[in-house]
């Protein structure tokens, strides 16, 4: 028999175990003109409480003649295509590095859940 989870940790870990499979680890996506609109966005999403410490988070230059996207708690395949093809055509310094060979094997949900287990972490 399937049964539902008496207590409340047992809810929640089954509530992060639906999210997770239904399309991939979320975090907090932020496009800024350059460094400095970057960090007074994150300073803003900080202050505002959108991104909590513990949080995963990604910061980066918008390249594109567009206003860059809002910041935003997203998943990997929520994004635009414009921004994944952002995040797939830069060179990032964090995180592993993961094969083409590979990640063309890998599901959206997993390809999604690597990337935002690399991402770094609100302190």
């Amino acid at each position: 028999m399937n049964r539902r989870p008496n207590s409340l940790r047992g809810r929640v870990i089954e509530l992060e175990r639906l999210r997770h499979c239904k399309g991939g680890r979320q975090f907090f996506m932020i496009w800024g003109r350059d460094e400095a609109d970057l960090a007074k966005k994150l300073a803003k999403v900080k202050a505002d409480g959108d991104l909590l410490p513990g949080d995963k988070f990604d910061a980066r230059i918008w390249p594109h003649e567009s206003a860059p996207p809002p910041p935003r708690r997203t998943a990997l395949h929520k994004v635009s295509n414009e921004e994944l093809r952002t995040i797939a055509g830069s060179r990032h310094d964090q995180g592993p590095h993961l094969p083409s060979s590979v990640a063309c094997q890998w599901s959206d949900v997993e390809l999604s859940d690597f990337y935002a287990d690399s991402l770094r972490c609100l302190v």
